[in-house]
């Protein structure tokens, strides 16, 4: 894992409508095992529902109104799921392990990404009748609209179904109106130790009907309609379920009703991959590490990881993730990569759910050139990190390092706008000598080597050893397209301390943006705060090699060095690796 990945961790460280329930549909015969349901006989509770409409009570007006079947509630219920809802988004007990749940506001990431079927889990009851036996008890029914144009439902009873203990099941399919109501246009019925019917239509006639296939296992069974184009196109965002059984005078009536509960489906992404261009030596393997997210209101169940690519040795191929749960992210997916041959590839990158959900995403391998010796280190700009842990005061500890010309070298930030000039010896400017045909650099009395990759040392008048990656200055007149960030700590977090990102954008317009937000806390004061500034816009002009320029909106102005991160194949790249803006390092975090 590299620096930015574990700085960045560790800071983070710190209502009422009518649902039609048919009676009976003007289409289906008389062998039709709803007519025959039980006794053969409705109730005229059921009846009611074919020709009028009635408001299934709110959770506040059960409490109100101790019998529920007196109201034949057969029909619509007010979306008080939508706060159910907004309770279970606070739960993570239930999260899959190596997975933390996310802000539903997180931006999708870059790839393309096909949803997966809707889904809905009905699981809570808002009625009951008293003397239900097992088999007539549904514990819970897991809905899909598939992406191939079917229904699936999964029932769970309390036990097998038996004709003994019939039970008519009506699931409802609609979408919500502006009053918090499930309206539904789309009925499956399932008599579970029977058969199963569904269709379209309101009121009591169902259109374009499909008988659909049960299966049975047990105490678990499934109804599944045939697959049609008029189901595959119905734009359904929530559910709705209750239950008829036989009373002790032999009518139908209503033996459970459900809340209504969303729809919703996965939404896989691919994330993690700051850099998608990547190269690696002749022979050796390059880690790949990725993060599945999933961003929808729906688990991608059964999700897999698959690299394909061309000339390129994959180990593994693919990895079972398991359940990526709603709004959460799988971490750490891990890849080796070999590239056979010296020409560049194209990787792809996978993630599939049993529910339809797909994200790919592509990275470019390349052959990682050979280190090479500079000629001269004049004009050489180069920034370097140390190690940090949690017991230092902040997570970033950086420098940089500016060979003026042949004989001096800068250690420290630039000030003030400008590449220093180091004439003559000083506290920052520090006399070296370079062998080009040994890459070799002595500075004072410390020799190290250097290349076009880098360098390890402890430069004098720095006091700590730090790896240097080189900065490519840009040139007058550059324009940069980035979205960077940089996430850091400080303070001692055993007793105190704040975590800042800050975020940078440049566009080619010329224009900039610049925002920031901190939050801390105090443990043995009991205090915690944040600090969420305005962001602060302007233009930006690169005066000079190097030299960048930010004009404010409120006028003010600041000049300060810039530098662009390298590839790995030691090339520029402001967009992936990021720059250093005067003494922040930002960078592309994906």
């Amino acid at each position: 894992m590299n620096m930015r990945k574990v700085i960045a961790m560790a800071a983070a460280t710190v209502v009422g409508v009518s649902l039609a329930v048919p009676a009976q549909a003007a289409d289906v015969g008389a062998d039709d095992p709803f007519q025959r349901s039980v006794s053969g006989r409705e109730s005229s509770e059921l009846k009611a529902s074919a020709t009028g409409k009635r408001v299934q009570p709110s959770r506040k007006e059960i409490a109100s109104q101790p019998d529920p079947a007196a109201l034949g509630g057969e029909e619509s219920v007010k979306a008080s799921t939508r706060l159910n809802a907004g309770l279970r988004d606070a739960k993570t007990a239930d999260q899959q392990p190596g997975q933390i749940a996310d802000s539903p506001t997180i931006a999708a990431s870059p790839g393309k990404s096909t949803p997966g079927a809707l889904f809905g889990v009905i699981d809570e009851v808002n009625y009951m009748r008293e003397g239900l036996t097992a088999a007539q008890r549904v514990i819970s029914a897991h809905v899909t609209q598939t992406q191939a144009g079917s229904v699936k439902v999964v029932y769970r009873l309390a036990a097998a179904p038996s004709a003994a203990s019939s039970v008519r099941i009506d699931l409802l399919l609609g979408r919500w109106n502006d009053n918090g109501s499930c309206i539904a246009n789309f009925e499956l019925r399932a008599i579970p130790h029977d058969s199963a019917r569904a269709g379209f239509g309101s009121e009591s006639t169902w259109k374009n009907t499909y008988a659909a296939k049960l299966t049975r296992s047990g105490a678990t069974v499934t109804a599944e309609t045939p697959k049609a184009a008029a189901i595959k196109n119905a734009k359904w965002d929530c559910a709705r379920l209750y239950t008829g059984v036989e009373d002790s005078g032999g009518q139908l009536t209503i033996g459970q009703s459900f809340y209504a509960v969303d729809l919703s489906r996965s939404e896989l992404s691919i994330r993690g991959i700051d850099n998608p261009i990547r190269a690696v030596a002749q022979g050796k393997w390059l880690d790949i590490r990725l993060d599945v997210h999933n961003s929808g209101d729906a688990p991608a169940t059964g999700t897999k990881v698959t690299l394909k690519g061309k000339k390129l040795k994959l180990k593994p191929k693919n990895r079972n993730v398991g359940t990526v749960d709603r709004r959460s992210t799988s971490y750490g997916v891990k890849f080796r990569v070999k590239l056979n041959g010296k020409k560049k590839q194209k990787l792809t990158i996978t993630a599939s759910a049993a529910n339809g959900a797909k994200a790919t995403r592509t990275m470019t391998i390349h052959r990682l050139p050979k280190a090479t010796k500079y000629k001269s280190l004049a004009g050489k700009y180069f920034w370097g990190f140390a190690t940090t842990s949690l017991t230092d005061y902040s997570g970033w500890d950086t420098n940089t390092v500016y060979f003026a010309n042949k004989r001096f070298v800068h250690v420290g930030f630039p000030k003030g706008g400008k590449l220093p000039k180091c004439t003559k010896k000083s506290k920052t400017c520090k006399r070296y000598k370079y062998n080009a045909k040994k890459g070799q650099v002595k500075i004072g009395k410390k020799r190290f080597k250097i290349n076009s990759r880098g360098f390890s040392a402890n430069v004098p008048g720095d006091g700590k050893k730090r790896f240097y990656s080189p900065l490519t200055l840009p040139k007058k007149g550059a324009k940069f397209k980035v979205d960077l960030t940089n996430k850091d700590w400080s303070g001692y977090c055993l007793l105190s301390c704040t975590a800042t990102t800050q975020m940078l954008a440049f566009k080619k317009n010329g224009s900039f943006i610049k925002g920031s937000y901190s939050i801390g806390s105090w443990p043995g004061l009991g205090s915690s705060w944040a600090v969420i500034p305005p962001d602060k816009r302007g233009t930006y002009k690169m005066i000079g090699k190097g030299r960048i320029e930010l004009r404010y909106a409120d006028g003010t102005k600041k000049r300060m060095v810039i530098g662009v991160q390298q590839d790995e194949r030691e090339k520029p790249s402001a967009r992936y690796e990021g720059v250093v803006l005067g003494d922040t390092n930002f960078y592309n975090e994906d």
